[in-house]
């Protein structure tokens, strides 16, 4: 039996989210989101997705004061141990995952919106679950389903619904004209998105339309005055996430403590003006026996 095991988690995002890269840059843009280094697409990384469970966990475990944090928090995360004038870090027993985007809400002519993704990015993540030593019941069927699908082409998004329309009544997707195909009844399952329909994207479109997430002025007043205007970069509600989770084998004090709570996760800035609520599903998966 393997000492350590990894949960599967999928993030859906309540409300608009911005886990901000923390520096300054003289675009038009003044708050940017985090990216992933190599595709550029929206990322939680590991570090922000870290600390807002840590909050999240003070919240739900507190200490035994304000100062200091609960055993179970403390095992879970790590510690700060004092040892005379020095300070030490004490590893916590779990190992968290940058949340790696798997889907973005695109505005649709015909619904509210349907769900952006491509081929590629799916099947990076579905296939990447076997390097961590799990196996995702599904993943195949949702592979050979899509590779079944017709390949989306550059400003031609492949839409997955049941819905038929004409072409006096052309189905657009943000900029993009969209073509029809049957839907994937298992990937709507992966993204908690069963009421809705998905879009697959060809890899330039999808990485453009998350280049241009919304952006929001933001302004603090004083005495009744803008003093400070700035912009800020946002990822919608409704975008999805995937991230790991390592812990010792049995030890389930984590997922736990989530599922009984019930309530939402807050990651990123602006939480009083209600940003970052998210909720976390820990998706069915088995370990494989190497």
């Amino acid at each position: 039996m393997p000492a350590s095991t990894c949960d599967w988690y999928l993030i859906t995002c309540l409300t608009h989210l911005h886990a901000g890269r923390g520096d300054t840059n003289y675009d038009i843009v003044d708050k940017e989101v985090q990216r992933d280094p190599i595709n550029e697409l929206p990322v939680i990384h590991a570090s922000s997705l870290k600390g807002a469970l840590r909050e999240w966990f003070r919240q739900e475990l507190p200490g035994e004061t304000d100062k200091k944090d609960s055993d179970v928090v403390n095992t879970i995360f790590g510690n700060d141990t004092k040892r005379g004038n020095s300070t030490q870090l004490g590893q916590g027993t779990h190992q968290f995952f940058e949340g790696r985007l798997l889907a973005l809400p695109v505005r649709c002519s015909h619904l509210p919106f349907m769900l952006a993704t491509s081929k590629t990015l799916l099947i990076d993540c579905l296939t990447q679950l076997t390097e961590f030593g799990l196996a995702y019941e599904p993943a195949q069927s949702i592979i050979d389903a899509l590779n079944a699908r017709p390949e989306p082409v550059e400003g031609h998004p492949l839409a997955l619904t049941t819905r038929s329309f004409t072409e006096q009544d052309e189905l657009m997707l943000d900029d993009y004209t969209a073509r029809t195909g049957a839907p994937i009844p298992a990937l709507n399952t992966l993204l908690g998105f069963t009421s809705g329909d998905i879009a697959l994207f060809h890899d330039t479109d999808l990485k453009e339309l998350a280049g241009r997430l919304p952006v929001i002025a933001r302004n603090n007043l004083e005495n009744g005055r803008s003093v400070n205007l700035w912009y800020e970069e946002i990822v919608p509600r409704q975008t999805r996430f995937t991230f790991l989770v390592r812990h010792p084998h049995n030890q389930n004090t984590f997922y736990d403590t989530l599922h009984t709570a019930g309530r939402p996760v807050q990651i990123g800035a602006n939480a009083t003006i209600g940003y970052g609520q998210c909720t976390m599903t820990r998706l069915p998966t088995n370990t494989l026996v190497s």
